[in-house]
């Protein structure tokens, strides 16, 4: 009845425990998740949303496996946590962040409910991890193979979300991968060993263990994110040299227009009248050689009064009928010039096909243009325009001419003045500026690089003249960075011009994959071989103790009554006398059990191990924690009372003799009841008497109390003084 009526409401109380303690292991799984991850991203994230040591795995698991499913809603919390934070932080957007934060928080979830289910199938709920099968089958099942579970769904799902590409699927799973099993290899058994309930299966354990794991973890994620540091070094060192190519590339492309340039100067100098037929004949083969020079012009100089007379000559060539030097009205359409001084119109242009509508134009009528005909003018030199709308671009691009000054008698006079008297017109190359870059970055090489051209030469507005994106797209992965971009700046014609190169996450991907990939799996091998053997070591030591502390007490009590035997207890009273330094008292007892044959005659042997053993329970609730209690053999027994004087010992031993008569063993006729004789002495370290002597006089006055009757307590002193002399 009493049994039955105590069940229920120990049920009942288990119940009102039990959403307090679910929703503080919800909040301590999710915590320690959150806080290990985001720690983890901060200090290796790798790829996409991987790290390549992942310790909060290693949580997971351990409350998997101690507090089952009470522990899982404790790792999706922290995982969706995790995630989130770090999306939002990069600046994704709520449909790409709460969809992709749930499944990987179910993947997460999903994971560690897989390793707590194989390990407790397999290697069982009592996690000692001291002998090489369960320590083996542990760590593989709850880390290689169940952490196959979270890479899969957290790459699927960014993937799915668009928040990594295709080509990081192979790097990025395995990276994932890699980080949940070093996680749970390393990280899992620090944190059983922090559980309460797992203390029985740590003690002495968790220095040797931790501070040896924790060094394991920090030498592999070293060394992985120093091969990550050397690779990024390696890719800022190819950026670098990809825009001293990307440079070179172009100023010798340049150099070469301004030698087409020169030679065009060369035909204009060895010539008073160059005709259209010469001049195409002779740039045909220039434009041939430098297709990306979009066109060649002869541009002379025409003062106002010689106007008619040079429209005249060039309508009588063939093909230039219809000439007429023209500009720009309010409007931007084309209309003969208006009177001024002097025009640099384009006499002819090559390939005219392209740019009959650039032919006539006036280009010191665009105060852009002009700027750039006075200083080509003064100083003998190449100068390009700013960029500019081409007359012939139909399209969006900017252009630029560069003019080289042609001067009377082909040489450049000394100062400026002669060279503004001496000035016959100029040579100009056209350029379309986006067609610049895509010629001179038409070989595959740039085929992962953007690139883009800004004008400089006014620092205060900054023009982009060009704008060359890759012509593969760059691979998606939101959460990294990629690689470093680099600004060279560049003297063109006269401007200042800053290229940009910057290379897609693909230009330099797929150098170090195989020494990556091997250094990922290398590292879960490490992690797993020496955590074996760390384990193996520990739980061996500990084995080796427990066994020691077993033989010991083995060896030391009485397996009956728990107490004390025979040796263990002289043992210690030597001890106590040889260890005293100044006079203490101690009092030494000698218990001998009254009717206790009855009991063996009456109930057996097993009735008389019971009345034992409830005896040695009484004993030692009588006395405290530092006394002596000892089974000296048989019904015997002694007790050390530390520092107690006889006034205080006499008392004790009396209420021994009280407890000992309450104590009532029942039995088929009547319960079997005993009681117990006493002999007390006091042990002074003062004197000089030996062990032996004390217990000779304990054992005469227990003596002299069972001849007395029993049940009572006689002080050896008492019948020492009563002995005749």
């Amino acid at each position: 009845m009493i049994e039955g009526t105590r069940e229920p409401k120990a049920r009942a109380m288990d119940r009102e425990r039990a959403p307090r303690s679910f929703v503080a292991i919800t909040l301590i799984v999710g915590a320690a998740y959150a806080s290990l991850g985001l720690l983890a991203l901060w200090l290796g994230q790798m790829i996409g949303l991987a790290s390549p040591i992942w310790p909060a795995a290693g949580v997971a698991f351990a409350a998997a496996v101690v507090w089952r499913w009470r522990a899982l809603p404790g790792v999706a919390l922290g995982s969706i946590a995790v995630n989130s934070v770090w999306l939002w932080n990069v600046g994704e957007s709520a449909n790409i962040v709460v969809p992709t934060a749930l499944a990987i928080g179910l993947g997460a979830t999903l994971q560690a409910a897989l390793g707590a289910l194989l390990v407790r199938r397999f290697v069982g709920t009592k996690l000692y991890l001291d002998m090489p099968r369960p320590i083996m089958l542990t760590l593989l099942l709850a880390g290689p193979v169940a952490c196959l579970v979270g890479p899969t769904i957290g790459v699927g799902t960014q993937l799915a979300t668009g928040v990594l590409g295709t080509s990081g699927i192979v790097v990025g799973w395995l990276t994932w991968w890699v980080g949940d099993a070093i996680g749970v290899i390393v990280f899992a058994p620090i944190v059983l060993m922090l559980i309460p309930s797992q203390n029985r299966f740590w003690d002495g354990r968790r220095w040797a263990v931790a501070i040896p794991s924790l060094l394991i973890m920090g030498a592999l994620m070293t060394v992985i994110l120093q091969n990550a540091a050397f690779e990024r070094e390696r890719i800022n060192t190819a950026v670098q040299q990809l825009g001293d190519d990307a440079t070179a590339d172009l100023i010798s492309n340049l150099d070469r227009h301004q030698e087409s340039l020169e030679g065009l100067r060369g035909l204009v100098d060895a010539s008073d009248e160059v005709t259209a037929r010469e001049f195409a004949t002779y740039t045909d083969d220039i434009l041939l050689r430098s297709p990306n020079l979009q066109a060649l012009s002869w541009n002379p100089l025409i003062n106002e009064v010689d106007l008619a007379a040079f429209e005249a000559y060039q309508r009588a060539q063939p093909g230039l009928k219809d000439y007429t030097v023209t500009e720009r009205d309010e409007d931007g359409n084309l209309r003969p010039v208006t009177p001024r001084p002097e025009y640099v119109a384009v006499a002819y242009i090559e390939p005219l096909a392209d740019n009959r509508s650039a032919l006539g134009f006036d280009i010191y009528s665009n105060p852009a243009r002009a700027v750039a005909i006075e200083t080509a003018r003064d100083s003998g030199e190449a100068i390009g325009t700013a960029p500019i709308d081409l007359v012939q671009e139909s399209s969006s691009q900017k252009g630029m001419l560069v003019l080289l000054p042609v001067y009377e008698g082909g040489s450049v006079p000394e100062d400026a003045i002669l060279r503004r008297e001496s000035l016959r017109g100029f040579a100009v190359g056209v350029y379309r500026l986006g067609d610049l870059l895509a010629e001179t970055y038409a070989d595959p090489r740039w085929d992962d690089v953007a690139l883009t051209l800004i004008d400089t030469t006014d620092q205060a507005d900054p023009v982009t003249i060009a704008d060359m994106p890759s012509r593969n797209a760059a691979d998606v992965d939101v959460v990294s960075s990629s690689p470093v971009a680099t600004t060279r700046p560049i003297d063109v014609f006269g401007r200042s011009w800053e290229l940009t190169v910057q290379p897609t996450n693909r230009a330099f991907g797929g150098s170090s994959t195989t020494l990556t990939v091997t250094l990922l799996l290398s590292s879960v091998a490490v992690a797993y071989l020496l955590e074996v053997l760390l384990l193996l070591l520990s739980g061996m030591a500990a084995r080796s103790r427990r066994e020691a502390e077993a033989n010991s007490y083995e060896a030391s009590h009485d397996p009956l009554t728990g107490l004390l035997n025979r040796r263990a207890f002289v043992r210690q009273f030597e001890k106590v006398l040889d260890e005293r330094s100044v006079a203490v008292h101690d009092a030494l007892l000698f218990c001998d059990l009254d009717g206790f044959k009855h009991v063996n005659d009456t109930g057996g042997h097993a009735a008389g191990d019971a009345m034992l053993a409830a005896v040695a329970l009484e004993l030692k609730g009588q006395v405290r924690h530092d006394d002596l209690v000892a089974r000296m053999g048989g019904d015997e027994f002694a007790l050390l009372l530390i520092d107690c004087s006889l006034v205080d010992a006499r008392p004790l031993a009396e209420a021994i003799v009280r407890a000992v008569e309450s104590v009532r063993l029942p039995a088929p006729h009547g319960d079997l009841s005993i009681g117990v004789s006493i002999g007390l002495t006091m042990v002074d370290s003062s004197t000089e008497q030996s062990l032996d002597e004390h217990l000779r006089h304990v054992d005469d006055a227990c003596y002299a109390a069972k001849k007395s009757g029993g049940d009572r307590v006689i002080v050896y002193d008492d019948i020492a003084a009563e002995a005749p002399a």
